[in-house]
């Protein structure tokens, strides 16, 4: 059996070998999802970007989750056999997860401490809505994309 049923691209060959070893025990597959979803999805981008040596890894706003925009890749596309978004269940497509934006790193600057899940990283405060804010602010005014106010009711 597949994690990704009739995989179509080499992201998504990779991931279902990356899984393959963990698909005779469907408890230890659904651990090893969860927690790539739901706390290190920062790392398994950059295993995406690692592996493939390119693309770019993306907070998906307003959630707190990362994903992989290989390079190339139109990040509101929506013909779903043409994203090129990636978490660790396959392909991500950002309205069916009613993202606002895919917002590359670099523009979380210190904030990206908050998905290290290191001793250091531990410690931090964590971005408050303010910070949450004036990130996406900044990517709006540096990418020349439309902010929408209503993100803010997103934002704790």
């Amino acid at each position: 059996m597949l994690w990704i049923q009739n995989p179509t691209t080499d992201p998504e060959h990779f991931i279902n070998d990356f899984m393959g070893g963990h698909l005779g025990d469907p408890h230890n597959q659904e651990c090893l999802r969860e927690k790539f979803r739901c706390g290190y999805c920062y790392y398994f981008a950059h295993m995406l970007k690692t592996a493939f040596g390119r693309g770019t890894v993306c907070w998906a706003v307003p959630f707190g989750h990362f994903v992989w925009v290989d390079e190339g890749a139109d990040k509101y596309e929506t013909d779903y056999d043409k994203i090129r978004t990636y978490d660790i269940e396959g392909k991500y497509n950002p309205k069916d997860h009613d993202t606002f934006y895919l917002i590359p790193e670099e523009f979380l600057g210190d904030h990206i401490k908050d998905f290290l899940h290191t001793p250091d990283s531990n410690k931090s405060q964590g971005a408050t809505k303010a910070d949450l804010i004036k990130i996406v602010k900044n990517y709006c005014d540096s990418c020349q994309e439309d902010y929408y106010e209503e993100i803010v009711l997103f934002f704790k």
